[in-house]
């Protein structure tokens, strides 16, 4: 039904469910096709006049529409358009970052387990009452089997830096006392990400399912606890890590309580920042939850011109934990210090238009077709700049979220969905996906 894609601390994650194929009603389409900048002119800037809150219910297509929203419009002071050019890292420059994290650190390529690790990790799980006993006979058994291959000692290969980033990836390691710090990147991503630790993995507390997996629910009691940091001296020491590797533009998007572990059991407490892009008082979104596409609809008229650009910092008592970049962008040109944006009204229509695309038509046994627009935000988004490859621009959008509910054989089923809309010209787009992963999805 939905393509997912969520990050916890520095961790991309891409699962793919795709709804089935049914056919489009028969009305007018929104606004898909063409260049919306084509004869788009230089405006003075107005805050963009719009309701706090919107409440409508109808029916189109056998569809129920209800707006039941709140309307959020950030203190704006320019509607502009902004060119950006994507970030291709050089060698010295992954070079420098890892020297940043680890001051002259012997980096390996890699950390392979040892007899006396494997025989480390199996006493850690057999002991540890956060996993179950099926979880530990399958461990044990492929343990011993791992036993029979791993070495009784490895000597360690220093991390060529030159061939990973001839290859466009790598990962390296720097074993020291007290760490175990690791530094991963990938050159045609235009992301890294430092570890202090590496073994170990972030976990936030919204990102837990405590009612379908065991072992979130012994995560969830782990949360009760306070980090030894306050938020503020966390996100302080975060923002200034982002002056010091010249990462302008950035603000705060999110912060959670954050837990570092191993083995399932927490080695250390912090918080996790998502920073995003921002522009004339506009801010990007970061989707932790996912991104949809509906083969009822016709495809979105622009896209992202590469993975979504964010910055996620982890910060415990003892200062950065993780620091990872994705999608990272710089500025050439401002295309237009201010446009005008789509009537409120108009937008409105666009919406119900593109409600009644994604999910007026649905499958044999599905009836009772309803959305609930629970708010309608105004944001930045960056999209491709078509025959324009290594570029993108940010525009103005509207992020609508809402509810979708059917009936599936009598049984109702419900949905948390978002879509989003070029507020210039109404247009669907998506900004969350690269060209590329869309082209993948033919079922």
């Amino acid at each position: 039904m939905k393509r997912i894609c969520f990050m916890c601390a520095a961790a991309f994650v891409l699962t793919p469910l795709l709804t089935a194929c049914q056919p489009t009603p028969e009305s007018v389409a929104v606004i898909q096709a063409g260049d919306f900048l084509e004869n788009l002119q230089e405006a003075p800037f107005e805050p963009h006049e719009a309701p706090g809150h919107v409440s409508d219910r109808k029916t189109k297509n056998g569809l129920a529409i209800t707006f039941d929203a709140e309307v959020i419009v950030p203190e704006a002071s320019a509607y502009s358009i902004v060119e950006l050019e994507q970030v291709k890292y050089t060698e010295a420059e992954y070079a420098a970052l890892m020297d940043f994290f680890v001051p002259g650190a012997n980096w390996i390529s890699s950390m392979q387990q040892t007899k006396a690790d494997l025989i480390e990790m199996n006493y850690r799980i057999q002991s540890s009452d956060r996993y179950t006993e099926s979880e530990k006979k399958e461990h044990d058994r492929t343990i011993q089997e791992d036993l029979l291959l791993a070495p009784e000692s490895v000597t360690q290969t220093p991390f060529d830096l030159a061939a990973a980033y001839a290859d466009g990836r790598g990962s390296a390691w720097c074993p020291q006392e007290g760490s175990n710090a690791s530094f991963a990147f990938n050159k045609a991503l235009g992301s890294w990400q430092y570890q202090r630790e590496a073994q170990t993995y972030v976990q936030i507390k919204d990102f837990l399912t405590p009612d379908v997996t065991e072992s979130d629910a012994f995560m969830l009691e782990d949360f009760d606890r306070d980090p030894e940091i306050t938020q503020e001296d966390a996100l302080a020491a975060a923002q200034e890590l982002l002056r010091e590797l010249k990462l302008t533009g950035f603000v705060l998007y999110s912060a959670a309580k954050g837990i570092a572990y191993e083995y399932r059991e927490p080695i250390t407490y912090g918080w996790q920042f998502i920073f995003t892009r921002e522009s004339c008082g506009l801010q990007t979104q970061y989707e932790f939850q996912g991104w949809k596409t509906w083969k009822n609809s016709p495809p979105p008229a622009y896209v992202s011109p590469w993975n979504e650009e964010v910055v996620s910092v982890f910060v415990d008592a003892n200062g950065v934990y993780t620091c990872g970049v994705r999608g990272l962008a710089k500025q050439t040109e401002v295309l237009y210090e201010n446009v005008a944006l789509l009537p409120f009204d108009m937008l409105l229509e666009r919406i119900e238009r593109q409600m009644v695309y994604q999910h007026a038509s649905q499958g044999e046994g599905v009836s009772k077709q309803a959305v609930e627009i629970q708010s309608i935000s105004l944001y930045l988004s960056m999209i491709n700049i078509k025959d324009k490859l290594g570029y993108g621009m940010l525009i103005p959008s509207w992020t609508v979220e809402y509810i979708f509910s059917h009936e599936l054989n009598g049984v109702e089923e419900r949905y948390t969905n978002s879509t989003i809309f070029n507020a210039i010209d109404g247009s669907y787009i998506e900004p969350r996906a690269p060209l590329e992963t869309l082209s993948r999805q033919t079922n």
